[in-house]
């Protein structure tokens, strides 16, 4: 219990400390989260970068499209960073109304491709269309866009038109899956794409709408980069996300718990924190946030004031048990079957499969954090 007899909350829990949307911060969404960022790694110098990308924003002016892609890997805090980024274009356009539409659960390439359109145009073609599905779902003065599906340039350019009369913009989010339509061991058709997805939304880009993209494949985004602003005039911007910084882990911890109204957490040692990162180079952000959300927790649940190593190391042994409890068999480690020992085989044993990681990118926890 905290002094004041309330029930401890969990500091790194953000579903305790108000509404959360996929495990990553959406302060466009729900206000309260912006103030859950914490200055992690590089996402605060990126959000000030895109805070100088943007012009002034009137709603009277003539505004070209812009694209903003975020890279980093997996866990980094992409989407995070992102949904702030839309945050921020929202309070410059406080004096109007930005339509946000999220399709990054949309579901590419289901049904096969028209005659005269490959697999990637109809993909592109199908998501503008659910962009214009959803902008009239909510705002009946939008048209329905029927069961037609034009190609996505008309689409976005229709968009466009309409948000031009009524003084209005867009930002879309889009899905992350665009990245990887023809990324290095693709097959088939999307495998011969000479154009990366990225180019494409540059053209795409009409007047008022905001394209966000992320991207979890840094080098080939570094490869495209001239031809992103290839006009000069300032219209993309390529955000990116690096390693944790070895101080980052009390950054964060103590950055959250600093934050918190209650006084009775768990405390705990800056120095222990401090050397998370330097023992684990590959330590993301995600997962520096499942370690204290799941340390946290424990403590609380066991009534400890401290947070020790002693917790940590436990957390490791968690989710190695866990690890082990989802690890598919291997032929002859079926424990269901009993019988002689497979014959050795030559070569190295074959690598455990790698723990999936989350991309609840809550970078918004600056990085906190797909």
């Amino acid at each position: 219990m905290s002094p004041n007899g309330e029930p401890l909350r969990n500091p790194f829990d953000i579903k305790e400390l108000g509404p959360a949307a996929e495990g990553a911060l959406q302060p466009w969404g729900y206000p309260e989260h912006e103030k859950l960022y914490l200055a992690v790694d590089q996402t605060q110098q990126a959000y000030e970068r895109f805070i100088d990308f943007l012009p002034p924003m009137r709603r009277d002016g003539k505004h070209p499209g812009r694209l903003v892609v975020v890279t980093g890997e997996r866990g980094s805090g992409k989407t995070s960073l992102i949904h702030r980024c839309v945050h921020r274009l929202q309070q410059a356009l406080a004096d109007t109304t930005l339509k946000i539409v999220d399709v990054t659960r949309y579901e590419p390439f289901s049904p096969p491709a028209p005659e005269g359109r490959s697999v990637l145009e109809n993909y592109f073609d199908r998501l503008a269309h659910r962009v214009l599905t959803e902008v009239h779902a909510e705002d009946d003065n939008y048209p329905d866009p029927g069961a037609t599906i034009m190609p996505a340039p008309s689409a976005y350019a229709r968009l466009s038109g309409h948000l031009r009369s009524r003084k209005e913009f867009a930002a879309i989010i889009l899905p992350a899956f665009l990245d990887q339509v023809n990324s290095p061991g693709q097959e088939g058709e999307l495998a011969l794409a000479r154009v990366h997805p990225v180019q494409h939304y540059m053209g795409f880009r009409v007047e008022r709408v905001f394209f966000f993209l992320e991207s979890r494949n840094p080098e080939a985004v570094r490869s495209w980069h001239r031809q992103l602003d290839g006009d000069g005039k300032a219209e993309a911007i390529v955000l990116s996300l690096g390693p944790l910084k070895d101080h980052d882990g009390w950054t964060y911890a103590g950055g959250r718990l600093a934050r918190t109204p209650n006084p009775g957490w768990p405390t705990v040692d800056r120095q222990m924190m401090e050397n998370l990162v330097p023992a684990d180079r590959r330590m993301t952000l995600s997962a520096l946030r499942e370690l204290c959300h799941d340390v946290w927790r424990q403590a609380i649940a066991d009534g400890d004031a401290t947070v020790t190593d002693k917790h940590i190391s436990k957390f490791h042994e968690r989710q190695a048990e866990s690890f082990e409890e989802r690890r598919p068999y291997l032929p002859d480690d079926n424990p269901g079957t009993e019988g002689p020992e497979a014959p050795p085989t030559e070569g190295p044993p074959p690598e455990a499969p790698h723990r999936p990681g989350t991309d609840e990118d809550e970078s918004g926890d600056e990085t906190d954090a797909k």
